[in-house]
């Protein structure tokens, strides 16, 4: 008869141990016997201190492992959970050293003009990270210079202190790297010549008002105020626009791949800046919608988005129409189910070659900037309204991504030069998030159907985030970037 096996692996291993760690540790607090428990924690901390570092700071040396804000995190309670959250204390601890090594080499020699940035930055960050190790330390009852034990008295100062440091340490390092891509980034852009940002002729309302000629004279102060300041946004998003093709071209001719300052690659210096602009973006069109619904509803009495309408109050006093907030979406006047063909997304494109494959890119990057309001800056009806093409969009990048893939995977592209490879994986990212892009905002679509617009309004806030482009875009990024690391240190 053949017995089965009942050997734990060592992950339920690992469970069960700290189950019962847990447990000892809430017996002894109900005893009101603390020494156990800091003996416990003395223990932890005193072990990471003696942790042999050198593979750790070799990685952090050759930038393929950094800080990102969360190291000090607690981890699930399992024996994988600890060991990660030991060694994120750890590499909080060798970054540290070897930022305060670069800081104190600048010091008395004549710094590079790029690197004086990350001297600048890491003075800032450094002695964020070493009060943030020392209370936690502190707090775990051994001193983090000389491995001595502490006090209980000692560790119960350093306990009530350690989450107001933990926080400062997370907003620095959060900003660490955007203060340092915004400095490489201006003296890259600095030997650019200025692109011409003059306000172009705008004719955009003529027509309607020359159409509404009564409603206009009524409305007429307001609406050239608003027409000005329509004016001044989109030459102001316009040089947001024009500001990463520059800087792209600038990153290849200098070369994305060579160290910038020791932290940061130019190409990655590029993106954190592209997340800045973005930002000022997002912001930029949010008004201009504001200007144009405000314009618009004044001459044609056309309802408003309720959230734009919301700014258009808060901005200009105004109150304008909007849809019904309390009918469902799917009753709305205009409204088209997607719920009632599941298939919407299925036609087969057919891209034999690299040639299809580029001419398919080619039509995702001009729909998404033609459609630019769909993917950057979202409101509720753009996306219940003007979405409509977002299956077929949806379904081609897919199917491009997935294209790609199989080629690169078959060796399809081996020949290709170092640039193309390059421009090929761009075009992979860009298939990926416009396909997770549209795919989030055609379930968007379909979930709202039974809710009302008020149903959607107070909860869209939350949502927003995960529904822009550019936030998918940075997920995918990442997820190639963790891949590449691995890579790296496995091949």
């Amino acid at each position: 008869m053949e017995i089965e096996s009942t050997a734990l692996s060592a992950r339920e291993k690992g469970d069960i141990y700290w189950r019962k760690l847990k447990y000892y540790l809430q017996s002894v607090r109900e005893k009101g016997d603390l020494s156990q428990e800091a003996r416990s924690l003395q223990m932890l901390a005193a072990e990471i201190l003696t942790e042999d570092t050198t593979e750790l700071s070799r990685r952090v040396r050759e930038g393929s492992l950094a800080i990102n804000g969360n190291e000090f995190k607690r981890r699930p309670p399992t024996a994988t959970g600890e060991d990660v959250y030991k060694q994120n204390i750890l590499l909080v601890k060798v970054s540290a050293a070897y930022f305060r090594e670069l800081a104190d080499a600048a010091k008395g020699t004549e710094v590079p003009k790029e690197d004086r940035v990350l001297v600048a930055c890491l003075e800032n960050l450094i002695p964020v990270m070493e009060q943030a190790l020392s209370v936690w330390f502190s707090a775990h009852g051994v001193c983090a210079k000389t491995g001595e034990k502490l006090s209980a008295k000692d560790m119960e100062a350093a306990s009530g202190r350690l989450a107001e440091e933990i926080k400062k340490y997370e907003t620095e390092v959060g900003s660490f790297k955007s203060k340092v891509a915004k400095s490489v980034v201006k003296e890259l852009l600095e030997s650019l010549q200025e692109a011409d940002t003059d306000p172009e002729d705008d004719h955009t309302f003529d027509a309607l008002v020359a159409a509404h000629e009564d409603a206009y004279q009524k409305h007429r102060e307001l609406i050239e105020r608003a027409t000005k300041e329509y004016k001044l946004l989109s030459a102001k998003r316009r040089s947001y626009r024009m500001i990463f093709p520059r800087l792209v071209r600038l990153v290849r001719e200098k070369g994305g791949y060579t160290y910038a300052n020791k932290i940061m690659i130019y190409k990655d210096a590029a993106l954190y800046y592209r997340d800045y602009i973005e930002e000022k973006f997002v912001a930029s069109l949010w008004a201009e919608k504001g200007c144009v619904s405000l314009i618009r509803s004044l001459l044609t009495g056309e309802p408003v988005d309720p959230m734009v309408a919301n700014y258009i109050y808060a901005h200009w006093k105004t109150e304008v129409p909007t849809l019904p907030l309390y009918e469902k979406v799917k009753d709305l006047p205009g409204f088209k189910s997607f719920s009632e063909d599941l298939n919407i997304d299925t036609e087969k494109m057919e891209f034999p070659d690299l040639s299809a494959i580029r001419e398919g890119i080619a039509t995702l990057e001009e729909f998404k900037d033609t459609h630019e309001e769909l993917f950057r800056g979202q409101t509720i009806t753009n996306i219940l309204f003007d979405s409509d093409e977002l299956p077929r969009i949806g379904g081609m990048a897919k199917q491009l991504r997935s294209r790609i893939a199989h080629g690169s995977k078959e060796g399809e592209f081996d020949g290709l030069t170092k640039r193309e490879k390059i421009d090929l994986g761009e075009a992979w990212i860009l298939a990926d998030s416009m396909a997770r892009t549209a795919y989030i905002l055609i379930e968007y679509r379909i979930r709202s159907e039974k809710r009302t617009l008020a149903d959607l309004v107070a909860t869209f806030r939350d949502e927003f985030y995960e529904m822009g482009y550019y936030a998918q875009e940075r997920a995918c990024r990442a997820s190639l970037e963790a891949y590449g690391i691995r890579r790296r240190l496995t091949d």
